[in-house]
């Protein structure tokens, strides 16, 4: 609902802008179609046939402290960034932006 509220930011064919809200469109409607939780299509379709088996919306403790620390740019320098949090089993995934493998 949240994305209908906001409207468009060009009619239709008449400009571009780069967001994350496809990704999310695009997995609403497969799980509409497919009958099946985005994670799950995921698994089947992608994950398990291209051998990434360990891909996953929802990583380990172990995983989450193996992964690299990024670093932003700013006026003071380079900074770490905190590590972001990842959504608990059972809750709603960020199809765009929550996937570690």
């Amino acid at each position: 609902q949240a994305i209908v509220d906001a409207g468009l930011d060009y009619r239709p064919g008449t400009g571009y802008a780069y967001t994350q809200l496809g990704y999310v469109v695009a997995a609403h409607a497969a799980e509409r179609v497919m009958g099946k939780p985005f994670e799950t299509l995921f698994q089947e379709w992608l994950a398990r046939p291209l051998g990434a088996g360990s891909a996953t919306f929802h990583p380990s403790l172990a995983t989450i402290g193996a992964m690299p620390v990024r670093y932003a740019r700013s006026a003071e320098g380079v900074r770490p960034l905190p590590l972001r949090e990842f959504r608990a089993v059972g809750q709603p995934i960020d199809p765009a932006a929550s996937l570690v493998a």
